[in-house]
């Protein structure tokens, strides 16, 4: 996969980290010159991030991210529409210290925003709508393939514990099988 380069303002006067979830987004701030993040919970509407993007002061100067997910492409669309340039971070590559396994949704927004002012995390390309509608059908596909192995695996055990053994050939779930 190619390195994506960020989208973030060259002046930016607050740093933004967000946790998407399917019913509410953790917001975590930090002003650039560092400081604790704060964190606030919005709901996941249009209305609420407008309005939150409002209460920050508008677009400009707001440097976003969240990490890759289902939750998050939909409102990455959103906030490209309010103009809110936003970065999508990786979330396999973000490093845990050993003793800080406890998570939790503030901990990982505070955590998010503190790596991305920092400038560690690495950045993907978000799918296109026509892209994610691809993805549908490749899923579904292999959901139904999980499914299949999952009821001749039923079967077959089924079988055994009756006593019925497949010997004939080599392989089973063939025409012979």
């Amino acid at each position: 996969m190619p390195d994506v380069s960020s989208n973030r303002p060259t002046d930016v006067r607050l740093w933004v980290a967000l946790d998407v979830h399917k019913l509410s987004i953790l917001a975590a701030t930090l002003p650039p010159v560092g400081g604790e993040p704060e964190v606030c919970q919005i709901e996941t509407t249009r209305v609420a991030i407008r309005r939150f993007i409002d209460r920050l002061g508008g677009p400009e100067g707001l440097a976003v991210c969240c990490e890759a997910g289902p939750g998050g492409f939909d409102l990455l669309r959103v906030r490209a529409e309010l103009q809110v340039a936003c970065d999508v971070i990786a979330p396999s590559p973000i490093a845990v210290r050993a003793g800080d396994r406890i998570r939790s949704d503030r901990r990982e927004a505070k955590k998010l925003v503190r790596l991305y002012h920092g400038g560690q995390p690495s950045f993907v390309a978000p799918p296109t709508p026509e892209t994610e509608g691809l993805w549908d059908p490749v899923r579904c596909r292999d959901d139904l393939r999980c499914a299949r192995t999952a009821a001749r695996h039923r079967v077959a055990k089924r079988l055994l514990r009756h006593g019925r053994v497949y010997r004939e050939g080599k392989s089973q779930w063939t025409n012979m099988h």
